[in-house]
């Protein structure tokens, strides 16, 4: 009995590792120049918004 409940204490003390995907690869330079143009674009739309609805602007 006492065997018992330490396996069932330990099991849950240490967990198997969860299982992990393939690692992802870190985003290549083109994906990273890609993702920062649409970031200044998404920016500049909301600049065009807030200028539109007349809203004051931090420089």
């Amino acid at each position: 009995m006492a065997g018992r409940l330490l396996d069932q204490t330990t099991r849950r003390e240490h967990p198997p590792p969860p299982l992990r995907p393939d690692p992802v690869r870190p985003p290549a330079r083109e994906d990273m120049i890609r993702m920062a143009i649409a970031h200044a674009r998404q920016r500049a739309e909301v600049r065009r918004d807030l200028i539109a609805r007349g809203d004051e602007l931090d420089a």
